[in-house]
């Protein structure tokens, strides 16, 4: 598990951090993500579905970057739970696959975004901080 901190920002008496749950599979999105976040977003890995689970309410990220490849459970499986128990979270799945099917299931299901693992890395980090924007203005952090 990595861990990198350091940022949060306030809005009024709330803080929210700008935490990134990144929930990994075969496909090794630390090594290429999380260099990308330094600095800027407290960011924790996690290997498989279910310690992404499992630390989704230590870590209270507002977004979780998911690997559509898990080793363990279904992507859409781990989607609906983070749905279910934590709405206020925006989802990015990230495909290596250009799968329509999968991006219309996934998106129905509540992810925010459906990404293929070739986005630029400006692209992502563009779409990331849209969904923060998105949840403080909803939440009024």
């Amino acid at each position: 598990m990595v861990v990198i901190k350091p940022y949060s920002y306030t809005f009024g008496l709330s803080i929210m951090t700008k935490r990134i749950l990144i929930i990994d599979g075969k496909s090794n999105l630390e090594e290429s993500l999380s260099y990308l976040f330094l600095g800027e977003f407290e960011i924790e890995t996690v290997n498989g579905g279910s310690n992404g689970l499992a630390q989704m309410a230590q870590f209270n990220p507002s977004v979780v970057i998911l690997d559509a490849a898990l080793p363990d459970i279904s992507v859409l499986g781990v989607l609906e739970e983070i749905q279910r128990a934590y709405s206020r979270t925006k989802t990015i799945i990230v495909s290596s696959f250009q799968d329509m099917d999968a991006a219309i299931k996934s998106m129905k299901l509540g992810a925010y975004d459906f990404v293929h693992k070739g986005i630029e890395p400006d692209e992502l980090k563009k779409r990331i901080k849209k969904a923060m924007r998105l949840l403080a203005q909803i939440f009024h952090f």
